[in-house]
Parts: C-alpha cells; sequence; structure tokens
C-alpha cells in the first residue's frame, strides 16, 4: 500500500467519510472545540460566584455534553453537508437534536 499524506500505510488519511459519500479534512478538529467549550462551561458552572451564571453554564454543560454523545454515537457528523442524522441539508439544526 502506498504512504499517504499523513506518511501511513494503513489507507487512512485524515479525512472521514460524510453521509453523502464525500470526504472532508476534519483531522484535530473532531471533538478538540466541543471538549474546550464543555471545560470552560464546566469550570464556570462550579467556580462563578453569581448563582444565575452557574445556571447558566450548568445548561452549556450539558448542551456540549449532548454535543459530544452525539458525535460518538454518530448521530452527529460535524463538518458534514448533513451534520443531523435523519435530517436533510437544507435543515439548520438549533438547540437538542437528540
Amino acid at each position: 500500500m502506498d504512504t499517504n499524506d499523513s506518511g501511513r500505510h494503513d489507507g487512512h488519511d485524515g479525512t472521514a467519510p460524510d453521509r453523502d459519500g464525500t470526504t472532508s479534512d476534519r483531522a484535530g478538529v473532531q471533538d478538540a472545540y466541543p471538549r474546550g467549550e464543555l471545560a470552560r462551561a464546566f469550570l464556570t458552572a462550579v467556580t462563578h460566584q453569581d448563582p444565575k451564571v452557574r445556571r447558566s453554564a450548568e445548561e452549556r454543560v450539558d448542551r456540549w455534553r449532548e454535543v459530544l454523545a452525539g458525535m460518538a454515537d454518530g448521530t452527529l457528523a460535524i463538518g458534514s453537508r448533513t451534520p443531523v442524522n435523519g435530517l436533510p441539508a437544507w435543515v439548520t439544526p438549533q438547540g437538542s437534536c437528540r
């Protein structure tokens, strides 16, 4: 097998197939952003002095957990033309899609 752009010999080149059969390079982006946002929200939820801010941060924690769970179970394909399994490409998801 030839060496690909990633230098690996296993046929994987850092791209993942989208639901529409095309590929896009999403290596390194997969969960770094949502994990960072989850960490920020969690820190605010447990350390902020204002109870309203803590409650708001707790809600953000829940939403970011849903995003990561959806990415893990295949419900969400971040970067895909059709990011939510079962919804057409023209739909812009907002809020909980689980």
